[in-house]
């Protein structure tokens, strides 16, 4: 597997639409189309943005590395009907979770699943949450609601 497979596996399970995708990458849906076809390897230029759309790392994409603890879903392999997770926005402004035993700070289980949807959302997405939520927005983007 190589970078492009890498890029395009994750666009699959991350966007409906590659455009969309495109769109958060900040390049054309054609740009994308000819990545994903392998008639250009334009990628390279773009790879930062790539990673950032995608909510991995650079490393991840060129090496197949597992990307860094921060940048991994923090909710992988948590089953919501019996894990309890603390949710907190961690050094890097980002959202993060910790397990830990069923108690007071416990999120139930739709609070779980609205994270994981967080989670699996563009950077687009995510700081329209962001903004709704009074915090700051990722990558020093300004997102307007409404």
């Amino acid at each position: 597997m190589d970078a492009v497979d890498r890029i395009f596996e994750l666009v699959d399970k991350i966007y409906k639409e590659q455009r969309d995708f495109a769109k958060a990458a900040g390049v054309s849906a054609s740009k994308a189309s000819q990545w994903r076809t392998r008639k250009s390897k334009s990628y390279t230029k773009y790879i930062a943005q790539i990673a950032e759309a995608l909510d991995t790392s650079v490393e991840y994409l060129l090496s197949g590395k597992e990307p860094a603890a921060a940048m991994r879903d923090p909710l992988a392999g948590l089953d919501p009907d019996k894990d309890y997770v603390m949710v907190y926005k961690g050094k890097d402004g980002q959202l993060a979770a910790t397990p830990m035993m069923p108690k007071q700070d416990a999120l139930p289980a739709d609070a779980v699943e609205v994270a994981r949807a967080y989670m699996s959302r563009s950077v687009e997405v995510k700081n329209v949450v962001r903004a709704a939520l009074g915090l700051a927005p990722l990558s020093g983007e300004k997102t307007k609601i409404g």
